[in-house]
Parts: structure tokens; sequence; C-alpha cells
């Protein structure tokens, strides 16, 4: 299972069903959500809001080969795993997990066209404001 998923979506369970650790001391802050007080989840929330903005502003660089949009939002769609409070189901987490395997199944050389490019940079502004109202309602 685990081969078929990274060959597949490129994504690492922990990654694809928003999990990050076993229960230990670091999962209890999560928990919590944004506003409770868990600094590891403030962390995700800032490191999140960091991969957004890069990855959105790498594409309006034109930045947009396969081997350096798929790092950028690997990196989102970890970050997005850690951060506690959103809903498992939360649609701008399944919108970049969706992109992270489209991409992940690309040769690395390939450029996005220029379709792509504009659904992809639509789908990650309208994720990272859902996010933000989301974080908001949860402090």
């Amino acid at each position: 299972m685990a081969v078929k998923r990274l060959l597949y979506s490129g994504l690492p369970a922990t990654v694809e069903h928003g999990k990050t650790g076993g229960g230990g001391g670091g999962e209890g802050s999560r928990r919590g959500g944004v506003g409770g007080g868990g600094s590891s989840s403030s962390v995700a929330v800032a490191e999140s809001v960091q991969h957004f903005i890069t990855s959105m502003d790498s594409l309006k660089l034109n930045m947009i080969a396969v081997d350096q949009v798929y790092p950028l939002l690997a990196d989102l769609a970890a970050a997005l795993g850690r951060v506690g409070g959103l809903p498992p189901d939360w649609a701008g987490r399944e919108r970049v997990k969706r992109w992270v395997s489209k991409v992940h199944a690309l040769p690395a050389a390939r450029e996005l066209d220029a379709g792509d490019v504009r659904q992809l940079l639509f789908d990650l502004e309208s994720a990272y404001n859902e996010f933000m109202a989301a974080i908001g309602s949860l402090s």
C-alpha cells in the first residue's frame, strides 16, 4: 500500500490522511486547534502560510517545471497536514493533494501548460483564502 501510495499520489499516508504522529506529546497540543495554545499548531499555521505564498509567487514568476512545482506543493501538503483543528476533509487540503498527485505523475522536465498554471494558481489562492478564514474561526 505504501509503495502504491507513493508511486501514484506522491504523498505518504501521514500527509494524505492529515496525521503526523502517533499520539505523543506534540499531538496533544495540536488537538486543541489553532486557538488551543499549542505552539506546534502555531508553527504549522505559519509554515502553511509560508508554503502557500511561496507556491503562488513561484507560479507567478513562471517557475512551472514539474521539478520546481512538485517540492513546493508537497511541502504545502505536509504543512497543512500538521495544522490542528482543520477538518480532515477540508476542501483546500483536498485540492492541494489532488495537485500534488497530478504533478507527481508527470515527468520532471515537463512544464505545466498555461491552463494548468492558471488553474493551479486559482486553486491555491482559493485554498489560501479558505485557510485564512478557517484559522480565523478557530482562534
